[in-house]
């Protein structure tokens, strides 16, 4: 086999895999947003969009890449004789690939800007620190991304040699930069990640809410942590794998194979916030039905029964010593059937909803 322990019918597999796990989770949430939810679409959904409409650019990239790749690489390793378009081979490849690297880096970029978009509309209302750290974060993700991008446009000696000659890679130079690109883009992508992750698990870890509904939401917010878990799985395996070619640069079938696993999951996992109002419709279902009061009426032993009316009265509830969070951003975490993103950077004040119940007993 040519290259390592991969063959070609089992990389292709794997990406036609990949690619159809991420289409159902990209049609739920689309399926979500336009039967759930009363507004127009929000930012946070068009980032998800993009990213997808990446994703598959890059997947028919590396489709086209394979069988130029297998081909070149059983030269390589002497498993064929060198053919006469074996440069031609060499160009189109690097012609794929390059557009590939573009759409991956921008890819998660788009997912991270999906969250921070949510995020966004959580901190309305809230003290002004937490909106310079998000604008901060913000920064960060955009310099990331820009590096990511510019150590890989920077990896060949001459662009014009790469694209319409395929030489790429040969000098030592050029190999150290493409090992420099792929170990300083995991590291801004996790750095990212970790900043995009903290910021909402730190507003949650104050809210005043139910604990069950609190550590749903910081599992929902800290699904980035998935993402960090593929990306070091890509890193290990296509940049400390034994058998890479020579000038220990990453062989390609294994960049194919990973990156198409990383990226399946962070679009995965940027369509998770838009499943959140399945999640609460869970936990307030396994409340009623565990509540002693289920339903209207209760029938005792001789007869009576209890009707329980409910009324809502809007006040003002009294200040409290200690300030904390507004119990309003707990309510804003999540999507019920008749709301959007949008009204989630609705300002409540300080108003809050205070329900009562009347008990009447009939005696039949």
């Amino acid at each position: 086999m040519t290259s390592g322990l991969i063959s070609k019918p089992a990389l292709i597999a794997t990406n036609i895999a990949c690619l159809a796990i991420t289409t159902v989770f990209v049609v739920g949430r689309v399926v979500t947003a336009f039967t759930r939810r009363s507004k127009n679409l929000q930012l946070t959904d068009l980032f998800v969009y993009l990213a997808f409409i990446l994703y598959l650019a890059m997947w028919v990239c590396y489709l086209l890449l394979i069988t130029p790749t297998f081909k070149i690489y059983a030269v390589f390793y002497r498993e064929r004789r060198p053919y006469p378009t074996m440069t031609d081979d060499a160009a189109l490849m690097q012609r794929l690939i390059l557009p590939a690297q573009v759409a991956f880096y921008t890819l998660l970029s788009c997912v991270k800007g999906s969250f921070l978009s949510l995020y966004h509309n959580l901190l309305q209302g809230l003290p002004g620190i937490y909106r310079r750290i998000w604008h901060g974060i913000v920064l960060f993700v955009i310099l990331s991304w820009l590096g990511s991008l510019l150590s890989t446009l920077t990896i060949c000696s001459s662009m014009r040699a790469q694209l319409s000659e395929g030489r790429c890679g040969q000098t030592p130079g050029e190999q150290k930069r493409t090992v420099f690109s792929l170990y300083f883009a995991f590291a801004v992508d996790v750095a990212t990640d970790i900043a995009v992750m903290v910021l909402p698990i730190r507003l949650t870890w104050n809210l005043q809410m139910d604990r069950g509904q609190k550590i749903g939401i910081m599992v929902l917010f800290g699904s980035s942590f998935i993402c960090i878990v593929f990306a070091t799985l890509r890193v290990v395996q296509i940049g400390s794998r034994p058998n890479r070619i020579r000038g220990g640069t990453p062989e390609l079938t294994w960049l194919i194979l990973w990156t198409v696993l990383e990226t399946s999951v962070a679009v995965i996992v940027g369509c998770c916030p838009g499943f959140a109002i399945f999640i609460r419709g869970l936990i307030t279902s396994k409340k009623v039905s565990g509540s002693p009061y289920n339903g209207y009426a209760r029938r005792r032993g001789s007869g009576e029964i209890f009707n329980m009316h409910s009324r809502v009265n809007a006040s003002r509830p009294k200040p409290e010593h200690h300030p904390r969070l507004p119990n309003a951003l707990s309510n804003r975490l999540w999507d019920d059937a008749h709301s959007s993103q949008e009204e989630l950077a609705r300002d409540t004040g300080d108003r809050r909803i205070v329900a009562t119940t009347n008990i009447c007993i009939n005696n039949t």
